[in-house]
C-alpha cells in the first residue's frame, strides 16, 4: 500500500508539472497583463544586482482569452487526470516576471509554490527602528500541495526587497544590494505570530496541503514607502534570474487605529464608558453609514460575548411619520451585564442581561424631554450567539445588535422592541462617537437628528456643548463672517494675502513673505477655500512649513467671544505619527456681535511653539493631533490650486468643537 501511494504521488507530480507547464505556454503565447487587467507592456526593471525583469503582473492573457479563462481551461484539464489544481496558480514561475500580490506560482526546478500578500505597517514594537524608517511585514504562503519532495525552505535572507516606491511612484534609494529582512528582532518584542516570524532556514512543515506553511518577513524601510518589490532566490543569493518576485502595496495601520494585537481585556478597558451621550456621538448614524464601513482598518470583534459587556452610548429611533404616527428618539446609556456562557470555558454562546438607562427624548418638532428620572428598562436573558445578540424566546422588551471596531471605537447597530412590541432602530457606540463622521471621509455638516434627513437638531439642545459643537453654522464660520463684513475686513486690503479677486480666481495668498500675519488670510475670511482644487491625499505632500490661523469662539456672559491665533506652522511626521508645531505671531480677540472692536493682544516671541501630536489617517486622509492640555485639531481638507496648497479643519477642546484651523503655503 505504501509503495502504491508513493507511485501515485510521483505520477501526480508529473501530471501537475505537465499541466502547469501548459498553462505557462498558453499564457506566454497570449501575452501578459497585471492583475488589474491593464496592459503593462515590457517596461524594463533592474533589481539591485543588475538582473533585468519584465515589470508585468501575474501571467495572464491580453488576447482573446483572459487569465481567468486560461486558468479555467488548465483546471479543467487537470481535473481529467484527477488533479484538483488550487486556484490562483497561473504558470510556472517566469524568471522575467514580477507578480502582483496573492498570485500563487511554482518555484523554478522545485515543487515548492509561493504567494506573497499585501504588506503592512508592523506595529508590535519600535525596537531598533532607525530615524526616518518604519517596519513593514510581508506575509508568505509556501506550499508543496502534498507532493512530499520539499524538505526545507531557504534562509530568510534569500528574500530581498529589490525596489521600493513612495506614494507618488518615485523610486527610493535602498542601497547597492536592496534590503534584507530583519531577522534579529527578539521574539519577546512580537505580540502576534512569533512562531511564524521568518528568520532562518527551517524544515518545511505544513499542517495540510490546503493550508500550506504561513510565515511573515519583517523589513525596515524608508518611512515614505508605499509599494515594494520582493524577490526571492531559493538556492543562491541573486542568482540570475530570481526564482520569484512580487509587487506589493503597503497597507498603513497604526496602534491608535488598531486593536489587532490587544487582548479583549485591554480592549474593554480602552472602550468602556458610562459617560452620558450627546447627539454628536451619533452624527455618523445616517442612511449611507454602511457605505463607509470599508475604512474601519481595525480588529474584528471576537466570537464571544465578553467584548459586548459593559457600558455603551445608545441612540434609539422610531420614525412612524409615513403612517402619521410621529417620530420619537432617545439618547440613553445601555449596559450589557451578567454574561452567562453555556460553556464556562467558551464565551461563544450564552446569555446576558441588557439594562437601558434613559436620558433624553426627542420628537419631530424639536422638543427635548429629560428622561433621566425614568426607571431603567431591563431586558433579561438575551441570547448571545457568536457575534450578535438575539432574542429567541419572544419576551418583551428586548434588544438585539452586533458591532464592529471602527477608528478605535466600537460601533454597533440593531433593534429595540418595547413591551408593546413596537420596534425601534438602535445604534450604539463606545467610548464615544464624536468626530467619527469626520473620520469617515465625508466631513459634511452635522445638522439633522441622527438617522433622519429632515429634522434639524434642536436649538435648545442640552448639554450646551453638543449644540455648540453640532450646529452647522459653526463658531469658526460665524466669527469668520463677522470679520469679513466689518470695517476692519481684510477683504479690502491690497496687501499680500488679500482676498481681492482677479480674473475669477481666488487670491493665491502664498506671495506673502516673512512671518504669518492676519493679512495673509483674506481667502479664509471670504470663504474662498478652493473646493475644486486638486485634493492632496498623501502625507508626504503635507509635511513642512505652512502659515496658519486658529479661529475659535467661546461663550462669555455678554455673548460669544472670538479669539484668533496667527502663526507659522510646521508639520512633521515619522511614519504616520504626526507633530504639528505652531509658533504664535499675532493674537486677536473680539465679541462676535461687535467685530469692529477688535483687540490686538501681546504675543511673546520667545514663548516657543504650541505642540500638537497625533496621527495621520491614510484611508480617510486627515491629521488628528492634540496638545497635552486637550486642545486638538482634525485637519481633513488638503487641496492644491494655482500652485498654492491649502488646508482646513476643525479645532476641539477635549471633545467639544470650538472653531476652525486654516493653513496655506
Amino acid at each position: 500500500m505504501i509503495k502504491t501511494d508513493y507511485k501515485c504521488k510521483h505520477r501526480r507530480i508529473a501530471l501537475m508539472a505537465v499541466i502547469i507547464t501548459a498553462a505557462f505556454s498558453i499564457s506566454a503565447c497570449n501575452g501578459k497583463k497585471d492583475n488589474s487587467g491593464s496592459d503593462t507592456g515590457n517596461e524594463n526593471v533592474s533589481d539591485s544586482s543588475g538582473v533585468s525583469g519584465n515589470a508585468s503582473g501575474g501571467a495572464s492573457s491580453n488576447g482573446p482569452e483572459g487569465k481567468d479563462d486560461v486558468e479555467k481551461s488548465i483546471r479543467s484539464m487537470a481535473a481529467e487526470y484527477g488533479v484538483d489544481m488550487p486556484e490562483g496558480i497561473v504558470s510556472l514561475a517566469d524568471p522575467n516576471e514580477i507578480y502582483e500580490s496573492d498570485n500563487m506560482i511554482q518555484m523554478k526546478n522545485n515543487d515548492l509554490f509561493i504567494a506573497m500578500k499585501t504588506a503592512s505597517d508592523w506595529v508590535d514594537s519600535e525596537a531598533g527602528l532607525s530615524s526616518g524608517k518604519k517596519y513593514i511585514s510581508v506575509p508568505l504562503e509556501l506550499n508543496d500541495y502534498g507532493f512530499g519532495t520539499t524538505k526545507k525552505i531557504p534562509d530568510a535572507s534569500h528574500f530581498y526587497i529589490i525596489e521600493a516606491k513612495d506614494g507618488n511612484g518615485t523610486t527610493l534609494n535602498l542601497g547597492a544590494q536592496g534590503l534584507r529582512p530583519k531577522t534579529d528582532i527578539p521574539v519577546s518584542e512580537i505580540k502576534s505570530d512569533p512562531e511564524q516570524y521568518y528568520t532562518s532556514e527551517r524544515p518545511y512543515e505544513a499542517p495540510n496541503a490546503n493550508v500550506g506553511m504561513n510565515l511573515w518577513l519583517l523589513y525596515e524601510v524608508p518611512a515614505e514607502t508605499k509599494e515594494i518589490t520582493v524577490a526571492c532566490w531559493i538556492n543562491d543569493e541573486f542568482s540570475k534570474p530570481f526564482d520569484a518576485a512580487f509587487r506589493l502595496k503597503v497597507k498603513e495601520k497604526q496602534v491608535s487605529q488598531n486593536f489587532e494585537n490587544q487582548s479583549r481585556e485591554e480592549i474593554l478597558k480602552a472602550v468602556q464608558t458610562d459617560e452620558r451621550p450627546d447627539l454628536e456621538d451619533f452624527a455618523w448614524y445616517r442612511h449611507d453609514f454602511f457605505d463607509h464601513l470599508n475604512m474601519s482598518g481595525s480588529r474584528d470583534p471576537a466570537y464571544d460575548g465578553y467584548e459586548y459587556e459593559g457600558g455603551w452610548k445608545c441612540w434609539i429611533l422610531c420614525d412612524r411619520r409615513p403612517w402619521k404616527k410621529g417620530l420619537e428618539a432617545h439618547l440613553c446609556n445601555l449596559y450589557v451585564e451578567n454574561l452567562d456562557p453555556e460553556d464556562p470555558s467558551d464565551f461563544e454562546k450564552g446569555y446576558v442581561d441588557v439594562r437601558i438607562d434613559w436620558y433624553l427624548g426627542f420628537d419631530e418638532n424639536g422638543n427635548v424631554t429629560d428622561e433621566s428620572g425614568n426607571p431603567d428598562t431591563i431586558c433579561k436573558h438575551e441570547e448571545f450567539y457568536f457575534n450578535r445578540m438575539e432574542n429567541d424566546d419572544s419576551s418583551y422588551p428586548f434588544t438585539s445588535f452586533s458591532f464592529e471596531y471602527i477608528q478605535n471605537r466600537a460601533v454597533g447597530w440593531g433593534r429595540y422592541v418595547n413591551e408593546d412590541k413596537e420596534e425601534y432602530k438602535l445604534a450604539v457606540v463606545r467610548p464615544d462617537g464624536k468626530d467619527l463622521w469626520l473620520m469617515m471621509g465625508d466631513p459634511q455638516s452635522f445638522t439633522m437628528l441622527p438617522g433622519t434627513e429632515d429634522i434639524p437638531l434642536p436649538k435648545d439642545l442640552l448639554p450646551s456643548s453638543t449644540s455648540s459643537g453640532a450646529m452647522a453654522s459653526s463658531s469658526g464660520k460665524d466669527s469668520r463672517s463677522a470679520v469679513a463684513s466689518s470695517d476692519n475686513s481684510f477683504g479690502s486690503s491690497d496687501k499680500a494675502g488679500s482676498s481681492k479677486k482677479s480674473d475669477g480666481n481666488i487670491n493665491k495668498g502664498s506671495k506673502s513673505s516673512g512671518k504669518a500675519t492676519l493679512n495673509d488670510f483674506g481667502w479664509y475670511f471670504e470663504d474662498n477655500f478652493p473646493i475644486d482644487g486638486n485634493v492632496l491625499t498623501e502625507l508626504q505632500d503635507l509635511g513642512g512649513n505652512w502659515k496658519g490661523i486658529i479661529n475659535v469662539v467661546t461663550p462669555k456672559e455678554e455673548g460669544d467671544q472670538c479669539r484668533m491665533l496667527v502663526g507659522d506652522v510646521e508639520v512633521q511626521y515619522m511614519g504616520y505619527k504626526v507633530t504639528v508645531l505652531m509658533t504664535p505671531r499675532e493674537r486677536y480677540e473680539f465679541m462676535v456681535n461687535n467685530p469692529e472692536d477688535m483687540t490686538t493682544l501681546e504675543t511673546k516671541q520667545d514663548i516657543g511653539a504650541m505642540v500638537m501630536e497625533g496621527d495621520w489617517n491614510d484611508e480617510a486622509g486627515y491629521i488628528d493631533a492634540e496638545t497635552e492640555g486637550g486642545l486638538g485639531v482634525v485637519i481633513y481638507d488638503f487641496v492644491e490650486a494655482g500652485g498654492v496648497r491649502y488646508a482646513m479643519g476643525k479645532v476641539f477642546n477635549s471633545d467639544n468643537e470650538i472653531g476652525e484651523i486654516a493653513m496655506f503655503r
